[in-house]
């Protein structure tokens, strides 16, 4: 698929069902400008759900049943190190090292 089919858009909606079910989902953008158009899409998608804890500094999205989606970037691979994920989405894999 080539650009604006909406991979990103799909893969959002997954990243949120797999949190949203209680899972631990990981999102990783080369860099934080590219993690923009996702952390709007959990924005728009989420704003009518009061329940959720939404931090915006920290890009992660915490459900009441214990799920959280947390959109890291590729340059700051140190951040991902340690932590456990039941899913992770690799945006923008051609343009990680």
């Amino acid at each position: 698929m080539g650009r604006r089919w909406g991979k990103t858009t799909m893969a959002g909606a997954l990243a949120l069902s797999g949190a949203a079910k209680g899972g631990i989902v990981g999102w990783v953008a080369p860099t934080y400008s590219n993690s923009r158009p996702l952390w709007r899409f959990v924005e728009r998608t989420l704003v009518t759900e009061p329940r959720l804890m939404a931090r915006k500094a920290e890009r992660t999205i915490d459900f009441p049943n214990g799920g959280r989606l947390t959109i890291y970037t590729a340059d700051n691979d140190i951040a991902l190190r340690g932590e456990t994920f039941d899913l992770v989405v690799v945006d923008e894999a051609a343009r990680i090292r």
